[in-house]
């Protein structure tokens, strides 16, 4: 997996920020598909459903902010980070702990993701 530099990072939130849905640092999730391909981050038809798929189940208000794609693309070369950052989506009410529904809803969603990061890392499509 690329590593990002924090100047990478930087100008992937002002092309974030030029997303015609862009109000409040969140874009819809609808348009996720063209913030990644204006960042010309690698993704498949497929992912991108499954991506939006996970947004959806992590974000009820049907927006994703800035912040849930970094905290992933900064940590995406380290296992820990990337199960710590996942944690955080699945902790849905923002209480510091991970219910059972919460966990259960959370991995349901994530595993088709995190399956075709995988395939796409062993394919070197990534």
């Amino acid at each position: 997996n690329k590593v990002y530099t924090d100047d990478e990072i930087i100008q992937m939130e002002k092309v974030f920020q030029t997303i015609k849905s862009y109000k409040d640092g969140k874009i819809d999730i609808a348009e996720y598909g063209t913030f990644l391909t204006a960042i010309n981050f690698p993704h498949s038809p497929e992912q991108l459903a499954q991506y939006q798929n996970y947004l959806r189940a992590t974000n009820t208000d049907g927006r994703v902010a800035f912040q849930q794609f970094a905290q992933i693309v900064k940590v995406q070369h380290d296992p820990k980070g990337v199960l710590k950052a996942y944690a955080q989506d699945f902790d849905f009410n923002k209480d510091g702990f991970i219910s059972s529904e919460e966990f259960q809803v959370g991995i349901k969603t994530l595993r088709p993701v995190s399956y075709t990061h995988l395939r796409a890392h062993e394919t070197g499509r990534n």
